[in-house]
């Protein structure tokens, strides 16, 4: 028959084991959370990097845009000119 101390030994060891479980499971938590805050860096980092690049490319569109309305203007103005210097010359014949 097991002795009073004999059990008191065998739950010793078994929170021991349950302790040293334990302390594994959280720096197990403690490296996942670690992984998991770098992946999230990293896609934090990329989607930046990304926008900048979206942003850059509008900008570009942006002033293509502008210069083209411009010339078509500057297009529209030199049509109506030369229109107008023709309808000139006719009446000047």
């Amino acid at each position: 028959m097991p002795t009073r101390n004999s059990k008191i030994d065998d739950l010793l060891i078994a929170f021991g084991k349950i302790q040293a479980t334990l302390d594994g499971l959280r720096e197990q938590a403690r490296q996942h959370h670690g992984e998991l805050m770098r992946r999230m860096d990293d896609l934090d980092k990329a989607a930046h990097q990304r926008m900048d690049g979206i942003e850059d490319r509008v900008e570009v569109l942006e002033h293509d845009n502008k210069r083209n309305i411009r010339q078509a203007g500057m297009g529209a103005i030199g049509g109506a000119l030369v229109t107008g210097l023709i309808e000139l010359l006719k009446y000047v014949k």
